[in-house]
């Protein structure tokens, strides 16, 4: 949950991993993103989007901003960035539409 925001249930595990990123050891973060199939690059651009994404929700919140939808939004595209989904299809992976089954950085 961010701030009364339910995060959608397919992205809670990779927005929750990215929450504790300051709390847990990065080795240790790594290890349980490389478990995801495929495998999350902790060093990736779309893992740290998704990491910028909280942090800036983070400061518009403590800035006391009235609507932090767009905040929220953001965080929610970036960590299906991460899972590699499509937005209108939270259930399916753009590889697996496109037929490319390698992992993007």
């Amino acid at each position: 949950m961010i701030d009364g925001h339910v995060v959608p249930e397919h992205l809670r595990s990779v927005v929750l991993l990215a929450r504790m990123r300051d709390l847990t050891p990065a080795d240790q973060v790594a290890q349980v993103l490389a478990l995801f199939v495929p495998p999350i690059d902790p060093s990736s651009r779309r893992w740290v989007a998704l990491c910028d994404a909280l942090d800036h929700y983070d400061h518009a919140t403590r800035a006391g901003a009235d609507d932090l939808t767009t905040a929220r939004h953001r965080v929610d595209s970036a960590a299906s960035a991460v899972l590699g989904l499509d937005p209108q299809h939270p259930t399916t992976s753009s590889r697996e539409e496109t037929g490319d089954t390698h992992p993007r950085p």
